[in-house]
């Protein structure tokens, strides 16, 4: 973390961005409540960190649903005798 750093909607922006990669973990660091009187840094962490769980879940259900689709276009594919 660097002052003047990125703000939460472009760490946000960046997050949707970069779905599509394979990324397998992340955290949030420097979220101190001893120096965040209006819990404006705790909000944004917590923030960002439940983006992060849902872009998750979402890459789930579309690995999920290409997967079935897959196995459905195996087994036409193998009924047909291809």
């Amino acid at each position: 973390p660097v002052a003047g750093g990125p703000s939460s909607a472009k760490i946000l922006s960046v997050l949707r961005q970069i779905n599509q990669v394979d990324i397998v973990g992340a955290d949030v660091v420097e979220v101190a409540p001893a120096y965040d009187h209006a819990d404006i840094t705790a909000i944004a962490g917590s923030t960002v960190a439940m983006h992060y769980l849902g872009l998750l879940a979402e890459r789930k259900a579309r690995l999920e649903e290409l997967n079935s689709g897959n196995q459905a276009v195996a087994a036409l594919n193998q009924a047909s005798g291809i």
